[in-house]
């Protein structure tokens, strides 16, 4: 198909078109291998230093991995719960933002070192004059009482 497109425009040029046209393709040949081999003069050096910089952005020792992980370490997980003590308070597993000792809606949200949470005025009272957790009895001191932020 393309030989026959190719017939026809050659046979709608004059003779001298036509050698000009194939004078244009023969210097366009001679001179190309050229180009190429200095337009490869640029690009090797250039593709080489690329993929040596992937190599080394990949590479686990990478300073730029070390960007991605935390410079405290992974993420350390909560502590499970620790279960209620038979003699400790009595409570909802459901209801969520209740303060375990007055019952009410938690207000300055304060955390024991057993991992339950309380009013701080609750927590700061029950830890004071009884030295314990109040569902756990777990040994507590005033300084442990944690404050958590919604």
């Amino acid at each position: 198909m393309q030989r026959a497109a190719s017939l026809a425009a050659q046979s709608k040029l004059s003779p001298d078109q036509r050698q000009s046209l194939v004078a244009r393709l023969r210097s366009l040949l001679l001179s190309s291998p050229r180009l190429l081999l200095d337009s490869l003069r640029l690009l090797l050096p250039t593709a080489v230093f690329f993929v040596k910089f992937l190599e080394w952005w990949y590479s686990p020792g990478s300073p730029a991995r070390s960007l991605a992980t935390s410079p405290q370490g992974p993420a350390i997980p909560p502590p499970s719960m620790l279960p209620p003590h038979p003699q400790g308070i009595s409570f909802d597993k459901q209801a969520y933002g209740v303060c375990p000792i007055c019952k009410k809606s938690i207000n300055n949200a304060t955390a024991l070192p057993s991992g339950y949470v309380y009013c701080y005025r609750c927590a700061y009272e029950q830890v004071e004059r009884h030295g314990k957790c109040p569902i756990t009895l777990l040994p507590t001191r005033v300084w442990q009482l944690r404050k958590v932020l919604v």
